[in-house]
Order: structure tokens, then C-alpha cells, then sequence
């Protein structure tokens, strides 16, 4: 690029003066096309010696330069998936695993130092659909990745080491240009607390529901503690019921 840089200045040095010259042999014609002489060196440097005589080196310069991208790009992506909340694994055709992130090797599953022993862990486990259902070796999410399937959340309940673990797994597979299958892409994402937490919603909910029923039953109810024997709880209905036949109690506390 240098050479072509100082090709452009020396040709409009050139042009300037040969606009400035009297006669064909005064000193401005003559300057002018010594001038155009180191124009033409300087094209000859850029385009002859460094693109025809050397064009190995200017190939392997683009190379390297697409190859520290390339690099650059893979380090920002290798920081990403490495540091995902979500359990992310990369298998191959063979729906092996290829490549696990820190997520995955943090979970109660992961326990040996190498991606076979993460394999034969999860193989030992149980894995159950959202109905209840064994899920088949054959229908597990790195096997239909293999058959070009995509899924989305797809719920699986693993039981292993007496202990059950809720997950929804999600897989894409990836094709090279020509369509074929190279890898497949499997996020899991534990969601035990999620489920936990809206088990406890629903129960509370519930729970609020039947003190609503039983608050508005046309009919006395009452919680009576054993073995003391004392009123622990009762409804509107119990409490005008006991407030007619003793005018003294005043409220639910006094009762």
C-alpha cells in the first residue's frame, strides 16, 4: 500500500509541473518527468515485485490476518459458552459428546475427569418424559439430533443416585454447506427450584382457597388443639353461633 501511496503523490507532483513548465526543455518539463519515472518505479513495486514476483507473501499475510479473526472470534465464543448459566454440550454424529462447558461439569451429574465417564453417568441414570414415561435409549436428545431433529424445552426427569433432577433440554443440529450433519448443540437447564417454587405457589394458593371455603361455610367449623383442649381456630359461622349463646364474647380472640 506504500508503494502505491507514493505512486499517487509522485504522479500529481508530475501533473503540476508539467502544468507549470515554459519551454520542452525547461527545468519544470524535465522535473516533471522524472517525477513520472518514480511514479511508474513505485507502480512497478506495488503491483509487479509485490503481486507477481512475491504474491506468496501477500497471500500468507491475508491468511494470517483472517486467521488471527478467526482466533479472536473462537476465544469470544470458547468465553461465552464457558461461562453460560445453562449446561451446554456439544456431540458429534454419533451423538458422543464432544465438548461440555463449565455449567455441565458443575452439575450432580458430572463426577469423573473425562466426557466418557459424563456419558456412562448419564446412560446409568433414569430419564423420564413429562408423562411419566421411560424415555427409550434410542429417543434421548443426542440420539434425535443424530435423525436431524430440532426441539425446544423438552422436559426430562433424571433419576440418579436415589436422587431426581427436572431439566428441559433443548437441541439444534448443525450441517456443513453441502446439508450434512457435523455436530449437535444440547442446552439443559435445571429447573427443580422453578418447579419447587411453583409447587409452593399452588399449595399456598390452595391452601388459601380452602380457608375462603371454609370461612364462608354456612356451618360451625372449629380447630380444637389435644390435649389442652383450646380453640386454635374458628369461622365466622362457629363464632355468632357460640357470640348467641354467650353475649360476653366480643371477638374471634376473646372467644
Amino acid at each position: 500500500y506504500m508503494f502505491l501511496f507514493w505512486s499517487i503523490i509522485f504522479t500529481i507532483a508530475s501533473e503540476f509541473e508539467f502544468t507549470l513548465y515554459v519551454t520542452n526543455y525547461g527545468f519544470s518539463n524535465l522535473l516533471g518527468h522524472y517525477f513520472k519515472i518514480l511514479s511508474f518505479y513505485f507502480i512497478y513495486q506495488a503491483v509487479i515485485v509485490t503481486c507477481i514476483t512475491e504474491p506468496y507473501q501477500t497471500i500468507f499475510k491475508e491468511l494470517t490476518d483472517k486467521e488471527k479473526i478467526i482466533k479472536t472470534q473462537n476465544a469470544k465464543l470458547e468465553a461465552i459458552i464457558e461461562n453460560m448459566s445453562d449446561q451446554l454440550i456439544v456431540c458429534d454424529k454419533n451423538a458422543h459428546y464432544t465438548m461440555i462447558n463449565k455449567a455441565t461439569r458443575n452439575s450432580d451429574f458430572f463426577y469423573g475427569p473425562e466426557l466418557k465417564d459424563y456419558e456412562n453417568i448419564l446412560k446409568e441414570a433414569e430419564n423420564f418424559d413429562i408423562d411419566g414415561n421411560l424415555i427409550p435409549c434410542e429417543n434421548f436428545p443426542s440420539k434425535r439430533e443424530t435423525r436431524d431433529e430440532k426441539f425446544s424445552e423438552y422436559r426430562i426427569d433424571t433419576k440418579i443416585n436415589n436422587k431426581i433432577v427436572h431439566r428441559e433440554v433443548s437441541g439444534t443440529p448443525i450441517y456443513d454447506n453441502e446439508g450434512n450433519f457435523i455436530a449437535g448443540v444440547l442446552v439443559n437447564r435445571d429447573i427443580s427450584d422453578r418447579l419447587k417454587n411453583e409447587e409452593n405457589l399452588l399449595l399456598e394458593a390452595q391452601y388459601d382457597l380452602l380457608n375462603r371455603t371454609i370461612e364462608n361455610l354456612d356451618l360451625s367449623y372449629e380447630i380444637i388443639s389435644y390435649p389442652d383442649f383450646k380453640i386454635k381456630y374458628m369461622n365466622s359461622k362457629c363464632y355468632n353461633d357460640l357470640k348467641k349463646i354467650n353475649q360476653s364474647i366480643t371477638s374471634l380472640s376473646s372467644s
